[in-house]
């Protein structure tokens, strides 16, 4: 006998089936992944502004840390706790709405609310960002910033990225690495 299908399952559909089965696994039941993470950020003004993005995200100075990601499955929604080797932390809830392939993921962190969509690559998904708002204002296209991310399985590894752009200025702040489940 099946159990239901969780808010990720349900979001997909009979495309989560063509998701690598690591990335099932972990949308399924949850887990922790731990590694490296490599943060870059722009140089000059373009800096200054990723220092800022990456300060009211939670996200480290550009070099290396070591991240664990704390991924919590619940009925509704999909928790993302982020923790980087200096303290810095962030989470994010996705709630899900509609579903797959003209739906889309409301992402939640403080104040900052993004609507995302999904195109699957690889066995993951790439998120598609369609609108960006603080509470309940949306921020017009042409003056919001826009985050490019995605996941995938690579060898034995799940590899994410994440890349802020600023219109006028390009890409200020990403961050990315290969993580590994964390062993109990």
């Amino acid at each position: 006998m099946n159990a239901r299908p969780n808010c990720v399952e349900a979001w997909f559909g009979d495309a989560y089936s063509q998701l690598d089965p690591r990335i099932r696994r972990l949308h399924r039941a949850g887990g922790v992944l731990t590694g490296a993470c490599q943060v870059s950020m722009a140089t000059g003004l373009r800096g200054l502004l990723g220092h800022l993005l990456a300060w009211r995200l939670g996200v480290p100075r550009a070099g290396l840390h070591q991240l664990q990601i704390t991924v919590c499955v619940e009925e509704n929604a999909l928790v993302w706790k982020r923790r980087f080797d200096d303290g810095s932390e962030f989470a994010s809830v996705f709630v899900p709405v509609g579903r797959y392939p003209g739906g889309h993921w409301i992402e939640s962190s403080s104040a900052m609310r993004v609507v995302l969509g999904v195109e699957l690559s690889n066995g993951g998904w790439r998120w598609r960002q369609r609108e960006l708002g603080l509470g309940s204002l949306r921020i017009p296209d042409w003056l919001a910033p826009k985050v490019e991310a995605g996941k995938e399985i690579q060898g034995e590894h799940y590899a994410f990225s994440v890349a802020v752009s600023v219109p006028v200025f390009g890409v200020v702040l990403s961050y990315g690495g290969k993580l590994d489940p964390a062993m109990p």
